[in-house]
């Protein structure tokens, strides 16, 4: 229950983040398309970087028509100095669309929005540090994982202290039925409880009574 339950927790929390991320590159892409239309497209992309205000783990790029690159946002240096995402930029910035890759070995999902001018190309290009996004969620399972394991070890303890008193009588039977099995016919069972156990430590001691009449009959006889 427990490792279903975590599984369930990191699946469903795993969609939302997921979700959030796209919702996020989504809505600056859009926004772009209103921001300033009648611009130049170079002044459009800095003054819309000029406006923004990108939450953490998000960086707002704009490649400009003369090859020049700007942002704003926090922690930029790996990508600003990563050829492949320059590359892979660059690449698609007559389609656009959205990517995933690693720089440094950390992950990003990038959504490209081409801005034309004439013959000249730019874009709008939002990246999003997933790895970032995901570490509140990898904290979370972790502490789940070590509550989880101190619950586990908490019911495993419970549950052997309860099944150990539940199961005294059966041992207490055995060891009553050991003693009858080497000839003593004296001992009985203490009857505890109301319940169905009770009941049969109530049958095995009627058995033991009608079994030591039984033995003392045969023995006056003998006698």
């Amino acid at each position: 229950a427990l490792l279903l339950t975590g599984f369930t927790v990191y699946f469903i929390e795993s969609r939302r983040i997921e979700a959030a991320i796209e919702t996020s590159i989504a809505n600056e892409l859009a926004a772009l398309r209103k921001f300033a239309p009648d611009k130049p497209v170079d002044t459009r992309l800095t003054s819309y970087l000029e406006s923004s205000f990108p939450p953490k783990g998000t960086v707002v790029w704009a490649f400009k028509t003369d090859g020049t690159v700007a942002y704003v946002g926090q922690n930029v240096s790996e990508l600003r100095k990563d050829p492949n995402f320059l590359q892979q930029v660059r690449a698609r910035m007559e389609s656009g669309g959205v990517i995933d890759l690693s720089s440094n070995e950390t992950s990003y999902r990038v959504g490209i929005l081409p801005v034309h001018a004439g013959e000249g190309r730019a874009a709008l290009v939002v990246s999003v540090n997933t790895d970032e996004a995901f570490a509140d969620l990898r904290d979370l399972m972790i502490t789940y994982s070590l509550l989880a394991a101190l619950s586990l070890m908490g019911v495993v303890s419970l549950s052997s202290l309860i099944a150990g008193r539940a199961l005294a009588p059966l041992r207490e039977r055995g060891d009553t039925a050991k003693a009858v099995a080497e000839g003593g016919l004296g001992d009985r069972m203490v009857i505890t409880g109301k319940d169905d156990l009770a009941d049969l430590q109530h049958t095995f001691n009627s058995m033991l009574d009608r079994l030591e009449s039984a033995m003392v009959a045969q023995k006056g006889m003998l006698d």
